[in-house]
């Protein structure tokens, strides 16, 4: 059975701790907490009923005052009904108090002003993960069940993957982030999120909806790029209509040639597969290479299954489609996280094309 997430509401606070990259975070800073779930924590307690408490002392009050004539009791039954009132919010009061002090001590995710802090909970210092200064991405990545949900957010120091836990029927707050979801395969390690602690990083559908909606605000064209640093050390960069490669940069929005493919190449004594993403440009032409996670079927899918597949899962299950060749120029590879592949294919499918070129010789895959 499923347990019941947290409350996924972000509270406005104000920081009053410093960072410790760089300088200060100023005390008045006021930041945003995401409560991050625990799958095995249990269920939240319902609300304290002890505002009804009250309606036993008001039914007496009204009884005495109906039938006693005593003009001291009269005088003195309303201070009894204030002071049970009194007494009454107090215990509400501590019990708030003691509920503020119980977050503070779970493990969430901060937005500030400038960067995203990972809080760990108890003791703990936050630890920063990303400037929000700087470009970033956030991409949206999905199973093609729509089973599990990770956004991906990248920088050119690196990745961070904050997730959800997907009940049956997933909650309506997760239909437009599934709409934007670019779908993977074979990258099960993707979806655990895993934090720095070790822990699962994971949302409540409604707290990651409404963490997407935060970033998106923030910058509200980070759902539409992608960061990334190849190994040579150089910027890859998906930035709306631009793709920069290093050096080159292509521009989306006029015509260009890509295909998608796989090749292989020996590394010691065994042969090692890759796949790759071939694009050419006005004389730029490279090839973002990574490794290909395995030579078996690219999606899980049941018979029948497809028909039930919406528009956007077919289409990136045609993406993922590639033809076997012979390994590209060793200059013209860029290595990339296998990640980012299916988001750059994505928009380079939406890019207008030039006429298909030859495709050079391929050679069977053994």
């Amino acid at each position: 059975m499923a347990q019941q997430p947290l409350d996924p509401r972000a509270v406005p606070v104000t920081l009053e701790k410093a960072s410790d990259r760089g300088g200060a975070i100023t005390r008045s800073e006021t930041w945003r907490r995401f409560e991050l779930f625990d799958p095995a924590a249990p269920p939240p307690k319902p609300p304290s009923g002890a505002p009804l408490l009250l309606i036993p002392v008001v039914v007496t009050a009204l009884v005495v005052v109906a039938v006693v004539r005593s003009m001291l009791v009269r005088a003195l039954l309303p201070l009894a009904i204030a002071m049970a009132a009194i007494a009454v919010w107090m215990q509400r009061s501590r019990r708030r108090a003691r509920a503020e002090r119980e977050r503070e001590q779970k493990r969430s995710l901060v937005l500030t002003g400038s960067e995203l802090l990972f809080s760990p909970g108890g003791a703990g210092e936050p630890l920063p993960m990303m400037d929000l200064t700087a470009s970033f991405g956030a991409t949206l990545l999905s199973t093609h069940r729509r089973d599990r949900l990770v956004l991906m957010l990248t920088t050119e120091h690196g990745a961070f993957h904050v997730g959800t836990q997907i009940d049956a029927p997933p909650s309506p707050a997760l239909t437009p982030l599934f709409a934007r979801a670019t779908t993977i395969a074979g990258e099960d390690a993707a979806f655990e999120a895993i934090g720095p602690d070790g822990d699962p990083v994971l949302l409540s559908p409604e707290g990651l909806a409404a963490f997407v909606d935060v970033l998106s605000k923030r910058d509200p064209a980070c759902l539409d790029r992608v960061v990334v640093t190849d190994t040579r050390g150089g910027k890859v960069m998906l930035d709306g209509g631009h793709l920069r490669v290093d050096s080159l940069a292509f521009d989306l929005t006029a015509p260009l040639e890509w295909r998608a493919l796989v090749f292989q190449e020996p590394f010691g004594q065994v042969m090692t597969l890759y796949q790759g993403t071939w694009i050419r440009q006005n004389g730029s032409e490279v090839v973002l290479v990574s490794l290909l996670p395995s030579l078996g079927p690219i999606l899980d899918v049941e018979p029948g299954e497809i028909a039930s597949l919406d528009r956007a899962v077919l289409r990136d299950l045609r993406l993922m489609q590639a033809t076997a060749e012979v390994p590209p120029p060793r200059e013209q590879r860029h290595a990339i996280e296998r990640l980012m592949m299916m988001p750059i294919r994505s928009s380079l499918d939406r890019a207008p094309r030039k006429s298909r070129l030859p495709i050079p010789q391929r050679t069977p895959l053994h």
